[in-house]
């Protein structure tokens, strides 16, 4: 037998019946719930809605109605308290009973080993996290969610497939960057119409058509899957009340002048804080990220700077203050000798911080994701 869609050969061991008890069978017919023993291993080789025949007779074409899940929104989850196994194990379950749930092994200088996955959007990311702590006992670090970029590479006909910031190659390296762009159908009543238009405006979105449905007024959208991905579909119900529709459909990729932000923390790249956003958006936003991460990052005795860096080029900084106070700058009267010694011991501590782990909180992650609902947040 072979599945058509995937083209994956495998084996007819046993076939059967589930109604009203498990019966193995010679066939199955039209109206049988049935099962088949296949032997195999890996079950990411099944989608739901596949069609199954024979390897050497095989039907002229599949059965109608399937499409596989296209991502929208990709993010890492990462384990507390070395529950790794356990994540690991949750994570498989999750993903046989739901075809639209992907994941592969990553690991970050930050956070340690984890999964990279992929999810519908982001009320899919909000439900299996819920699923993972309600069904087993589990709570994740959820990196901030992004969206696949094309990179064209300099030089070359390369074209770079990146789902996770942290492989986004240097900026040196890129010719140009293609992102997803979607085509949305928003319908909902005159009396929030301007307010509707003016969310979709802010989140780049391009006006292609407007007409009527009954009492209603449809809109459709061309946009960036980015500026969808994440908290539209609630600012939208909440600005029209409730009674606002949302379709949405991916389009095509199109050229965008996007870069990566980095963030230091104490002069060392925290690579899982790392996201993609549009360079027009990168000054304000990073501006309000770092005084954000000032009061979210866990403080240590000496001051430490957070700065974002797009470029190789730091455009936002703020110092993270000290649980004590500064050597440099208290007000006690110590001889020149005393303090210049507090100053080395405390330059020493730094650079023996800058090179270890940094334990990161859900809090702070949560303030890339306030950053990005900042305008909604706004029009709300």
């Amino acid at each position: 037998m072979k599945l058509m869609a995937a083209n994956t050969p495998i084996q007819n061991k046993e076939i059967g019946t589930f109604t009203p008890q498990r019966t193995v069978t010679t066939k199955l017919s039209v109206g049988d719930v049935g099962y088949m023993i296949t032997g195999l291993k890996d079950p990411m080789l099944l989608r739901v809605g596949d069609t199954l025949t024979d390897a050497q007779k095989p039907t002229e074409k599949a059965l109608p109605g399937y499409q596989p899940a296209h991502p929208m929104v990709y993010a890492g989850f990462y384990p507390k308290d070395d529950t790794y196994r356990d994540l690991e194990l949750a994570i498989e379950k999750l993903s046989l009973n739901d075809s639209s749930f992907q994941y592969v092994r990553e690991t970050s200088e930050a956070l340690g080993q984890g999964f990279r996955c992929s999810f519908l959007g982001i009320f899919h990311l909000q439900i299996i996290r819920e699923r993972l702590k309600e069904e087993y006992g589990l709570d994740v670090l959820t990196t901030s969610p992004n969206v696949t970029y094309k990179v064209h590479l300099k030089g070359t006909n390369d074209v770079q497939i990146v789902n996770n910031p942290i492989m986004f190659p240097d900026f040196a390296k890129i010719d140009y960057v293609e992102e997803p762009f979607s085509d949305i159908r928003i319908t909902t009543d005159n009396q929030v119409l301007g307010e509707v238009m003016k969310l979709a405006d802010t989140h780049k979105g391009q006006l292609v058509n407007m007409g009527n449905q009954g009492d209603l007024i449809a809109l459709r959208y061309h946009i960036p899957t980015a500026e969808i991905a994440y908290d539209f579909f609630n600012a939208l119900k909440s600005i029209s009340h409730g009674y606002a529709t949302l379709e949405t459909e991916f389009a095509n990729y199109e050229i965008a002048d996007v870069v990566k932000v980095e963030v230091a923390i104490n002069y060392a790249v925290v690579d899982a804080l790392s996201f993609v956003v549009h360079r027009e958006d990168a000054p304000d936003m990073t501006q309000k990220l770092v005084e954000k991460l000032k009061y979210t990052v866990p403080r240590h005795l000496y001051p430490m700077p957070t700065q974002a860096i797009v470029e190789g080029k730091s455009i936002a900084r703020v110092d993270i203050p000290p649980l004590r106070k500064n050597a440099a700058v208290n007000g006690e009267k110590k001889s020149i000798s005393k303090k210049q010694a507090l100053l080395r011991r405390q330059n020493v501590n730094k650079r023996q911080a800058a090179k270890s782990d940094i334990k990161l909180s859900q809090d702070v992650f949560n303030s890339i994701l306030d950053i990005s609902f900042s305008t909604t947040t706004h029009l709300k």
